[in-house]
C-alpha cells in the first residue's frame, strides 16, 4: 500500500502516515512476520537489497548484528509499495523476517527473536550502555533472487506435502502432490522444484487454490 493516500482506506491511510510521518524521523526500520496464517517457515531474518550499495551495506551489518542462524536476503525488486521498500527510499537501514508461520508459537523462535531485536536495538543505538555487538560468524546466509526459488499450486485440490520444511532439495524434486476430493478417479498432479535449495517455506493449510504457493527455497549465497 506505500506510499499510500491520506485520503484512502484505512490501510492506504496508515501506509502514508508511516511514509510520510514515521519514516523522516527514524533511521532504521524493522517489520516483523511471522508468516501468516497460510505458510509456516524456517524462522530467519532477512534484508532486501536496495540498489544503493552504501545502504545495503549497512543493512547487512544490522542483519548479522541481529544475529539470526539463518539470514535471508531478499533481490532488489523495483515494485515499491512494499513497507522495506518505502523505507529504503527514506534511506533507512532496513531488516524484515518470518519468524514462524501458520499461527503457531513457540519458545525457540521467541528466544531467538528477541535476542535478535536487543541486539538490533543495541547496533543502532537505542539501548543506553549497551554496546554495539559483534557481528555474527556462524550464521548461515541464503538468498531468495528469482521466481524459480517459488512453486505455486497449477491445481486446486488437497495438497499432500512431499517433503519437510528445512530440507535440502534438488531441481525436479517433488514438493507436493494435489488431490481432487471431488473427483477420486482423476491421478492427482504433483509439484515440483525448478532449483536446488533449502525448503524455507511451506503451505500451512491442506486446501489449495490454482496460484497458492506451495513452497519456496532459499540458496546459499
Amino acid at each position: 500500500a506505500f506510499p499510500g493516500d491520506p485520503q484512502g482506506t484505512p490501510t492506504w491511510a496508515i501506509a502514508h502516515y508511516i511514509d510520510s510521518v514515521l519514516y523522516p524521523m527514524a533511521d532504521f526500520h524493522h517489520d516483523l512476520h511471522s508468516g501468516g496464517s497460510s505458510l509456516k517457515y524456517v524462522p530467519f531474518c532477512s534484508m532486501r537489497n536496495s540498489g544503493d550499495p552504501a545502504l545495503d551495506a549497512r543493512s547487512l551489518a544490522a542483519l548479522q548484528a541481529f544475529g539470526a542462524p539463518l539470514s535471508l536476503v531478499w533481490a532488489y525488486n523495483p515494485e515499491g509499495r512494499l513497507a522495506g521498500a518505502a523505507a529504503a527510499r527514506r534511506g533507512l537501514v532496513s531488516l524484515g523476517g518470518e519468524f514462524g508461520g501458520g499461527g503457531d508459537v513457540n519458545r525457540s523462535s521467541l528466544a531467538m527473536l528477541e535476542g535478535g531485536v536487543r541486539r538490533f536495538l543495541a547496533f543502532a543505538g537505542v539501548l543506553a550502555n549497551t554496546p554495539a555487538p559483534e557481528p555474527r560468524t556462524d550464521m548461515r546466509m541464503i538468498e531468495v533472487s528469482s521466481r524459480e526459488h517459488y512453486v505455486y499450486a497449477n491445481e486446486a485440490g488437497l495438497l499432500e506435502p512431499l517433503v519437510d520444511l528445512g530440507a535440502e532439495v534438488q531441481a525436479g524434486d517433488p514438493a507436493g502432490r494435489i488431490h481432487f476430493i471431488d473427483n477420486p478417479g482423476r491421478e492427482p498432479v504433483t509439484c515440483h522444484f525448478r532449483r536446488a535449495g533449502m525448503v524455507v517455506c511451506q503451505r500451512h493449510f491442506g486446501r489449495v487454490e490454482r496460484g497458492d504457493c506451495v513452497a519456496h527455497l532459499g540458496t546459499d549465497v
